[in-house]
């Protein structure tokens, strides 16, 4: 009796587990893909340099950011519509709009556990 009842629950933890580790590993690659596809900067390349290519490139530039991989975006308003490019150090100009491909996978875990209606319910503290 026990043996049967604990073998649904246990399946169904094994394949919760093993869908959090292979959702961890492919997160935990992300980071490396990233690095190895950014373009690098001269050495000699100061900010502001780089900042004033940028601001030739794209008018209504109000914010610039360098991720830890290297990764350079800008952040612009054109005609009060917001806008961001990723961009190559060397020219200034825009590699590839600036978007997050992976939000799938970075956004399964929280998608798997809780459901918008039980997000809800704990938020108000009622009981499931």
């Amino acid at each position: 009796m026990i043996r049967a009842l604990h073998r649904w629950p246990g399946l169904l933890v094994l394949v919760l587990i093993t869908v959090s580790a292979l959702s961890g590993a492919a997160l935990s690659i992300f980071p490396t893909m990233e690095r190895l596809a950014v373009s690098r900067a001269d050495a000699g390349l100061t900010v502001v340099e780089l900042a004033s290519r940028i601001q030739i490139a794209f008018t209504g530039v109000e914010q610039i950011r360098r991720a830890p991989s290297g990764r350079i975006t800008a952040y612009r308003f054109e005609g009060g519509v917001p806008g961001a490019a990723i961009i190559d150090p060397s020219t200034g100009q825009s590699v590839d709009k600036y978007g997050i491909p992976v939000s799938g996978v970075t956004d399964f875990p929280e998608q798997a556990i809780f459901t918008e209606w039980q997000q809800s319910d704990f938020a108000i503290g009622k009981p499931l």
